[in-house]
């Protein structure tokens, strides 16, 4: 799905990440992790077509993501940012803006569009709400709204800056459980998290970064095998014998 072939990333010509190579696939949840400051956020920005590469190129289904035009990657690939507005909008308007790259000058939705935007909101559990002003909805409930306009831009990667932010604990795992089943669906998702026992417990693949690379890109398993995660954020990483991991100082 993604293939970031020795990318650099950062701002101003100042690279914060060199030579970053590793593959996201379809069907699996890749998480971003690291330090603060390491440039998890601005990798993402960078595969979201966010922020021009410095150096090498990311390749999506084959095709460098510069070859697409800005409707085409939108269709391809949808993006969460962690920081957005909560406009004074209905749950169902803001699902429908994920259908903006189909549409035409006229800027009508036709029935396919419409049925997208129920299937998304179906989907993510947020149809109950259809009719709600964004505004009143909790965090975690806006968070799954966002989710399903992602989904109603339809494509086949879901790309996420730290979703669980701000959320309470039951919000969060709700949230990863839904990226699990969309991964399971097919979809290729890549996901900025803060808590390694969750990027640990949900991932398929974890890229760690920090002192201005690509330290170490594999399982959760292998990781932990490892004690790379240990090194790389002083902490010892343990895991309880039903599977899950957890961490201590």
């Amino acid at each position: 799905m993604f293939e970031l072939r020795q990318v650099s990333v950062g701002y101003d010509g100042s690279p914060i990440l060199r030579n970053v190579a590793f593959a996201a696939q379809s069907g699996q949840i890749t998480t971003l992790v690291g330090t603060n400051g390491c440039g998890k956020t601005t990798l993402l920005k960078a595969i979201a077509r966010q922020l021009p590469l410095l150096e090498g190129d990311i390749e999506l289904n084959g095709c460098s993501i510069r070859a697409y035009d800005r409707k085409e990657y939108a269709r391809a690939a949808a993006f969460m940012p962690q920081v957005r507005n909560i406009p004074e909008i209905t749950v169902r308007g803001l699902v429908s803006h994920g259908r903006f790259p189909y549409l035409g000058l006229s800027r009508q939705m036709t029935a396919k569009d419409r049925e997208a935007v129920r299937q998304a909101m179906e989907a993510t559990g947020v149809q109950q709400w259809a009719d709600r002003d964004l505004r009143e909805l909790s965090g975690g409930e806006r968070q799954r709204v966002y989710l399903a306009m992602a989904l109603a831009q339809g494509g086949d990667a879901i790309l996420l800056d730290e979703p669980t932010t701000y959320l309470d604990v039951s919000a969060q795992f709700e949230l990863l459980e839904l990226l699990r089943t969309l991964a399971a669906q097919g979809k290729a998702v890549i996901v900025v998290l803060h808590d390694l026992a969750q990027a640990l417990q949900y991932s398929d693949r974890v890229a760690v970064l920090g002192e201005g690379r690509l330290i170490a890109f594999d399982t959760p398993q292998r990781l932990f095998e490892q004690k790379i995660l240990d090194s790389v954020f002083n902490v010892t990483l343990c895991r309880a014998p039903e599977g899950t991991y957890y961490l201590k100082r």
